[in-house]
């Protein structure tokens, strides 16, 4: 639990629908708190007519390409004098979740925002392309619902398992918790039921709060049995 947890870039994907709208809008409070910079980015999806020899636009994307940019620095225009945070703008093309990945890579983000459950047809829904970057993408992710009515953070529910990389999570939880002044639920999966095994994993139980208490984290904890069949 000794990695440190620093945000400098949050990378937003926009599609102009509602639950982008809200992912933006929690992205924005999110960056208001760590200082940190937007990159606001929006994926044509490449036509199945792109040549792929020499990769040139056809006229159609082409002017879909400007028009997006205009929009989004529009959009980036007035984050940064409503809030003063530096945002910026790109407009790429390729499959949504793959891009969305590769940027994220190429620009060094330290986090993904993603509104879920987009409606403008190309949407960036839970169920696919946010599950699938989650799975793919070398930086955290928070998928914002399209019911979410709040920008802030009241309550953190951290699932934790005995592996070593559920534990990574902890120091991430730590901080957000402190900028937000929320209460942090530790919620621990047991595996086995063996008596030494839970012996042993409610006492890293113990430590995570301990941990989170050392940093002026309130919290909680819940042990749920996970196991399978013995």
């Amino acid at each position: 639990m000794n990695r440190s947890f620093h945000v400098s870039k949050l990378l937003v994907p926009y599609d102009y629908s509602e639950s982008a709208a809200l992912g933006l809008e929690h992205a924005v409070i999110f960056a208001k708190s760590f200082n940190a910079e937007i990159f606001l980015l929006h994926i044509l999806e490449a036509s199945t007519f792109q040549n792929s020899l020499t990769h040139l636009f056809s006229s159609v994307e082409k002017k879909a390409e400007e028009t997006s940019k205009e929009k989004l620095d529009e959009i980036a225009q007035r984050i940064s004098n409503e809030c003063g945070i530096k945002v910026t703008v790109m407009t790429e093309v390729g499959k949504t979740y793959k891009m969305i990945s590769t940027v994220a890579t190429s620009i060094e983000a330290d986090l993904i925002f993603m509104g879920t459950h987009g409606s403008s047809g190309s949407g960036y829904s839970i169920g696919s392309n946010t599950t699938k970057v989650v799975q793919e993408s070398n930086c955290p992710v928070i998928a914002v619902q399209n019911h979410a009515e709040k920008s802030s953070y009241d309550t953190i529910i951290l699932p934790l398992d005995d592996t070593p990389e559920s534990r990574q999570k902890v120091p991430f939880a730590m901080e957000i918790a402190r900028k937000y002044n929320a209460k942090v639920v530790v919620v621990g999966l047991l595996e086995s039921n063996n008596d030494d095994y839970t012996r042993k994993f409610y006492l890293k139980i113990n430590q995570v709060q301990d941990y989170l208490a050392e940093h002026g984290c309130d919290s909680v904890s819940a042990v749920y049995q996970g196991y399978g069949p013995q």
